[in-house]
């Protein structure tokens, strides 16, 4: 199985915000190659850390967390997977953000699910599995 990352989950990861014990937990049981990152999270990551006050810091949390996962490029079947999704979203009128999106039509191009704290907005996008590792029992917080 593999698991694409939103670029939220990775920064309650990178910032140790409450929470990210139950996700780093999941994450520790998986292979390397089944924890992917979009290299559209990866651009988001990264402005993150240009936009900080303490960049060359937050470029080093960033580069010990990429550790983990193989970054996936935005290629071509998950551009071809982005129109079909933004077409059937747009046509119910639920569209999720232009981010969003492409992060999505990545995931169903890799057949992977999604790890988001937001479930319900990636859940309107047809055929994509997602998941939410924020609160896993085994973990106490």
């Amino acid at each position: 199985m593999r698991y694409l990352f939103d670029t939220n989950t990775c920064s309650y990861v990178i910032h140790q915000r409450k929470g990210f014990e139950s996700i780093t937990h999941r994450m520790n049981g998986q292979r390397y190659g089944e924890l992917v990152l979009s290299s559209i999270v990866l651009a988001e990551l990264q402005f993150m850390v240009v936009k900080s006050a303490v960049p060359r810091a937050k470029r080093e949390q960033l580069l010990r967390f990429l550790l983990q996962f193989h970054v996936a490029p935005f290629d071509e079947s998950a551009a071809l997977a982005y129109g079909q999704v933004r077409h059937q979203l747009e046509r119910r009128g639920s569209p999720i953000g232009p981010l969003d999106t492409l992060i999505a039509a990545h995931a169903l191009s890799l057949k992977a699910t999604v790890v988001t704290n937001n479930t319900r907005h990636f859940g309107q996008v047809p055929g994509l599995a997602v998941e939410s590792w924020y609160s896993d029992p085994r973990v106490r917080t």
